[in-house]
């Protein structure tokens, strides 16, 4: 294991990683310790990461007095792998679009931007430490992502900003994401890929004049509202698996925030806590389901026509004060409440299964079928009116 210094003996001066003159005492090897820029530099440069390769360690700084910034361009199809620490130093940027696998901590004061039209992937078992900012370029319109998944977490002490609708932060299935500020998703699309979002401080999605999106399928794990001007229509959707929101779920003060459910693949949202949707959720697909949690209470606003796919009740309460039709090939299935101010109707099933599933609502409808889940020691319970031709 040697120490390898960028431009160390000469001035401060942007080339590509696989240039050999350029480092001191030569070019980087596996397991080596890699150094780029210094807190003295008399110039801003930029090293452009253009070969693949595994290194110790990676230690990045500007000089911050100066303004003159150090910047490792990551691009495709290069691949950088640092088995241990990621230390970034006051003016450091890791940008580009390409991969970083990191398998120990990313620290200091430094940023890492996605830019360049593409995906910047920061991979890996390591961690991000919250005096690390996460970013986009500013100056882009292009469609840029920045994936993180790094199964040792990341946290943000700021919030991380999108810049355009093209842009896109990717949390991937092994990371979990602590943003210890509100958060605001607007001008562009929160995507998870199977993470976890964290923020005891809430998300906003929808601002700076524009609709903002959450997508995908894992856990937001914060209280969700929408933002934005009044006419601005922000959405919450589920696609490719479950997307469980833990806390609650409001309208905000801003635009409206909408609840959907992908058709295309097998898709569910679920609410463990108080869900107030302005508008109904589209379900008519056998691949959707509507799922509310043992304390969850979703509250909508307009008539509810479920004609295929499933509302899934695991102890909560659904209230609707315009009325739900479960019809066709619709199931309302599991336990919990149906709320006496929801008008319950259609020529689907109502399915107990693993409680008590009580409707306290009238049945307007003659042609449900009503099914109890003999295995469970379910409980269909009626406390409203119900047609007469009802089957059983």
């Amino acid at each position: 294991m040697a120490t390898k210094i960028w431009a160390a003996t000469v001035a401060t001066i942007s080339d590509k990683w696989s240039v050999a003159n350029r480092w001191t005492p030569s070019a980087p090897v596996t397991n080596d310790q890699v150094i780029i820029g210094n807190t003295t530099q008399t110039g801003a440069f930029t090293v452009t990461e253009d070969v693949t390769l595994t290194i110790a360690s990676l230690t990045m700084a500007g000089n911050h007095k100066s303004n003159q910034t150090t910047t490792l361009s990551i691009t495709q199809p290069a691949a950088l792998t640092v088995t241990g620490p990621i230390n970034l130093g006051a003016d450091s940027f890791i940008n580009g679009a390409g991969t970083l696998v990191a398998n120990g901590a990313i620290s200091g004061a430094g940023t890492i931007i996605a830019s360049n039209g593409g995906v910047l992937d920061i991979a890996g078992t390591g961690s991000i430490a919250s005096g690390v900012v996460l970013d986009f370029d500013v100056s882009s319109s292009l469609a840029s992502t920045l994936r993180l998944d790094l199964s040792g977490g990341v946290t943000s002490a700021a919030n991380i900003k999108l810049n355009n609708a093209s842009q896109v932060l990717d949390i991937g299935p092994s990371t979990n994401l602590t943003i210890s500020v509100q958060e605001t998703i607007a001008k562009g699309t929160l995507r998870l890929s199977g993470g976890t979002v964290t923020d005891a401080l809430g998300l906003i999605v929808g601002g700076q004049g524009a609709a903002g999106n959450i997508v995908g399928h894992g856990t937001l794990a914060a209280d969700v509202s929408s933002g934005g001007a009044k006419a601005t229509v922000n959405s919450l959707t589920a696609s490719g698996g479950t997307l469980e929101v833990t806390g609650a779920l409001g309208q905000g003060l801003g635009g409206t925030l909408l609840g959907v459910i992908d058709s295309t693949t097998a898709s569910t949202l679920k609410f463990d806590g108080t869900a107030v949707l302005a508008q109904p959720i589209v379900i008519n697909n056998a691949l959707q389901t509507l799922e509310i949690g043992a304390v969850g209470a979703v509250t909508m606003t307009g008539l509810e026509l479920v004609t295929n796919g499933t509302i899934k009740m695991d102890g909560g309460s659904l209230t609707d004060t315009s009325g739900t039709i479960i019809d066709t090939a619709a199931t309302l299935v599991g336990k919990g409440l149906v709320t006496a101010s929801t008008p319950l109707s259609g020529d689907g099933t109502v399915k107990a299964s693993g409680g008590t599933l009580e409707l306290g609502s009238n049945l307007s409808s003659s042609t449900t079928t009503f099914d109890v889940d003999t295995a469970s020691g379910s409980v269909l319970r009626i406390d409203g009116s119900v047609g007469a031709l009802v089957t059983l």
